[in-house]
């Protein structure tokens, strides 16, 4: 009787260790296949001078970045299919899907509709000194 129950529980514990293998080699396999890449790029605006500051964020996410003085940025973690969104101040927000691109330029546009809407404000009083 004893001799049944160990060989029952042994061939039960040998199923699940099966199946464990199984479990753990699909998870494996799909973090494989989810490879994430390093992104670089440059943004520029239509003369061809560098947007500095600019902010590079992989959509739907907070990995992202600002433009340096060269207008240049470098992202990494980026997803193969990601989307990288491109936006500053008083230009129109770009969207590049990444496709397997590891160099990107992107060139902004003035959004005229924003600028527009900016007003400046100034208080204060000086003397005019003789």
């Amino acid at each position: 009787m004893k001799d049944r129950k160990n060989s029952s529980l042994l061939r039960r514990l040998e199923k699940f260790q099966r199946l464990f293998f199984v479990a753990l080699l699909s998870v494996l396999a799909v973090g494989a296949f989810a490879q994430s890449k390093t992104v670089s790029g440059t943004v520029l605006d239509k003369t061809g001078e560098s947007v500095i500051g600019a902010s590079v964020v992989v959509k739907g996410t907070t990995n992202g970045t600002i433009t340096d003085f060269d207008g240049k940025f470098t992202l990494t973690n980026v997803p193969e299919s990601g989307t990288i969104e491109i936006s500053f101040v008083g230009y129109k927000t770009v969207n590049v899907a990444v496709k397997g691109q590891s160099t990107i330029k992107v060139i902004l546009e003035e959004d005229t509709e924003t600028l527009e809407e900016v007003v400046v404000v100034g208080y204060g009083v000086q003397k005019k000194v003789m």
